[in-house]
Order: C-alpha cells, then sequence, then structure tokens
C-alpha cells in the first residue's frame, strides 16, 4: 500500500501543475517555505491540516473535494498513459535527443520515422521501448531545450559504420510542447533528483536517458496527450507530412484532418517563432495563434505549409485576418489599413507598430507568394 504522505503530496502536485503555478509561486501563496512544499509534493514529509487547508485554499479546490478525490484517485501513480498505448511490463523509457535530419548523424535520424545512435556508448535501448523526444538547445528554435513527441523503438538494425538504426512505430508529436524553463521547472522528476538550478549533467551526454515508467506517463499527461488511437496515428502522419512539405489536404480528407493538422502545425509554427508574436513580441503562450497567410479554405495545397503561417497576438491576429493589416512581401514590414482611421483606440494600439519588420522564425520564414495574396486580395486598401 502507498505511504500516506507520498498519496497526499502526489494529489498536491497535481493540484499545482493544473493551478499553473510554480512551486516558488505556490510556496509563497501558501505562506511555505521551497523546502517544505519539496517535502510535502515528494512525500517525504506528511502535510498538516493547517498547511493542507492553506495550499487547498491558493488552489481554489475545498478540502471536502480535495478528499474525495484522493479517495477515488486510488494510488499515487493515479496518472495513466493514453488507453491506446499499452507498455509491456518489462518496457524501459526514455528520452532521445534529436537535431532531425543533419549532417552530424548523416541524416539518418527523420524525427518520428528513424532514430539511429551508436550502442559501444549506449546500449541499453531495446525493440519494444518507449521514448519521448528531446530537442536540444544547440538545435532549438527556443534558445532553450523542449520535449515535443514520442513514439516507440521498432526493429533496430546495424549500420556499416558500427552504428544501430531503429524504425520508430507508433510515433505521435505532443499538442503542446514541454519548454524546459516553464512547464518543466518544477517537475518532479523521478528517475534522478535535480541538483542544480539549470539543467546542466542532468541529462546524458550521449543524447539517450533513461526514466522512470511515472516519469514518462506524467509527461504525456502534462502534454496533453489525446486518448484515442486513431487520433494519435494521425497526429504523427500530420507531423511527417508537415517536415517532408507534403502540404496538401483533400477535400475528402478535410473533416479528418482539418483539426488535427491545424493543432500539430500550431505547435509546429509556434515553436519556429520561439513562442513569441512576430509583431510585438508578446510570449504568454496562451495569447498565440497560429495565423494563416492563405486562407485554409482557399488553397488546400498550402494548409499545413508552415511558411503560410505566422504566429501572432490574438489583435494582431484578428486584425490580419480581417484585412486592416498586411506585411510586405520581401521586407516582412508591417503596413495599416487607412480603414483602421475610423477606430481610434484601434489605431492607437496598431500605429506604433507600422513599418516595423516582422520577427522571423528559426525557419519556414513566412512566404513572399502568400503574402502577396493576401495583400492583394484580404487587405483594405
Amino acid at each position: 500500500m502507498e505511504p500516506l504522505a507520498a498519496k497526499f503530496g502526489r494529489a498536491l502536485y497535481q493540484l499545482r501543475e493544473r493551478s499553473g503555478l510554480s512551486r516558488k509561486q505556490a510556496a509563497m501563496a501558501a505562506e511555505l517555505s521551497l523546502n517544505a512544499l519539496s517535502s510535502i509534493e515528494n512525500g517525504t514529509a506528511l502535510v498538516k491540516l493547517d498547511t493542507l487547508t492553506r495550499m487547498l485554499q491558493v488552489y481554489g479546490v475545498s478540502i471536502d473535494h480535495f478528499m474525495q478525490q484522493l479517495d477515488g484517485a486510488g494510488s499515487a501513480h493515479a496518472v495513466q498513459p493514453p488507453d491506446s498505448l499499452h507498455f509491456a511490463p518489462e518496457a524501459r523509457y526514455f528520452i532521445l535527443d534529436t537535431k532531425g535530419e543533419v549532417t552530424a548523424n548523416n541524416y539518418a535520424d527523420r524525427d518520428f520515422v528513424a532514430y539511429s545512435w551508436q550502442p559501444r556508448q549506449f546500449g541499453k535501448v531495446r525493440e519494444g521501448d518507449w521514448f519521448i523526444y528531446r530537442r536540444p538547445q544547440s538545435a532549438s528554435e527556443t534558445k532553450s531545450w523542449y520535449l515535443f513527441g514520442a513514439g516507440q523503438i521498432g526493429k533496430i538494425t546495424p549500420l556499416p559504420d558500427g552504428r544501430v538504426t531503429a524504425r520508430i512505430e507508433r510515433p505521435f508529436p505532443f499538442p503542446q510542447y514541454l519548454l524546459a524553463d516553464t512547464d518543466l521547472k518544477d517537475f518532479d522528476w523521478q528517475f534522478k533528483q535535480r541538483m542544480r538550478p539549470d539543467w546542466l549533467y542532468f541529462f546524458n551526454q550521449y543524447g539517450m536517458t533513461e526514466i522512470k515508467r511515472e516519469d514518462f506517463v506524467r509527461l504525456l499527461d502534462l502534454s496533453k496527450v489525446p486518448q484515442d488511437a486513431a487520433l494519435l496515428t494521425e497526429e504523427g502522419q500530420v507531423y511527417r507530412h508537415i517536415i517532408d512539405g507534403q502540404y496538401l489536404v483533400t477535400e475528402r480528407e478535410e473533416r479528418v484532418k482539418a483539426r488535427i493538422g491545424q493543432t500539430v502545425l500550431a505547435e509546429r509554427v509556434k515553436a519556429n517563432y520561439a513562442y513569441r508574436c512576430a509583431v510585438t513580441g508578446i510570449n504568454t503562450r496562451s495569447l498565440l495563434v497560429a495565423s494563416h497567410i492563405i486562407p485554409w479554405r482557399v488553397d488546400a495545397g498550402r494548409r499545413l505549409d508552415p511558411g503560410n503561417v505566422i504566429c501572432l497576438s490574438p489583435l494582431w491576429d484578428r486584425a490580419f485576418d480581417q484585412g486592416l493589416v498586411t506585411f510586405t512581401p520581401k521586407e516582412k514590414k508591417v503596413v495599416l489599413s487607412p480603414v483602421i482611421q475610423r477606430d481610434p483606440a484601434l489605431e492607437r494600439l496598431l500605429a506604433p507598430y507600422a513599418d516595423r519588420r516582422l520577427t522571423l522564425p528559426w525557419h519556414a520564414a513566412p512566404e513572399a507568394e502568400a503574402l502577396t495574396y493576401h495583400n492583394q486580395n484580404i487587405f483594405k486598401h
């Protein structure tokens, strides 16, 4: 049976995660030290009633509701993987670093298709094991590392140079990428205790780190991975279409792929822009929109094209969609429609950005052809 302290700690940790508070923020609000909160969440100290009451007030949960949830939760490991993922008892779990198809790996690594490594350096991975992809800081658009998808190790084949390559089975991108300095800042890792405020030496130097099953499952839960098996498969296929430049979504596919495609594409585009509005620099993640230049309904061949999408904040997304602003095809500068002069309040918000150049993404910058279309067909001159 699970110790009571661990059961309470896990439940309180999950409440804090759902509330969006960092450990430091929660500790301050509940009038606790960071060490005290860490001990409670790690299950090494049983929370006192008065402390529990303060914590639940911070999280906006009544004590009766909390106890009901605690009774129904079962064990501390209540977070379950998607129903469609069946983990064998002997399966191992890893975080695998990937830079995608680059010269350093002889273009052998294709995200969500194949992964190669040197077994003399790291020989733990076997067929049937599960992994989460990590984009390391050296290859990241966000200037820090992040986790962006998962899959299962398929058939492993030796390569002539002594490395091996594995086919990736059941791959799927995360609906919400997990960023190191925000989403994972206070993540309670089970495979290893984090000893430094930064991430130096936390992951294996060879880019392959074994983690606990609990870490794996909770990371999937944190990234909002769907339960539906067909949806997981479809998302993996859509991600590869985007990477491979296959942007067409036919009318027959539209009902099935429209929402999936836009979700996968949106997260890919936001990462390209380092989770910042290309005009204002706003980086509150919940306020960012992947805004199509040529509308989704107009050109089936550009629907999944990241070069046909710009990361914008909601006001600029709506203004762009309504033709109240556009961007020059060559210089990528902001142009304001004379129509906004009819609304002085709106003009005051938009005018400071006139003639400003967009902050361009890591790759897949807004394409001149798409911006020309917007200027000629949507922008109100």
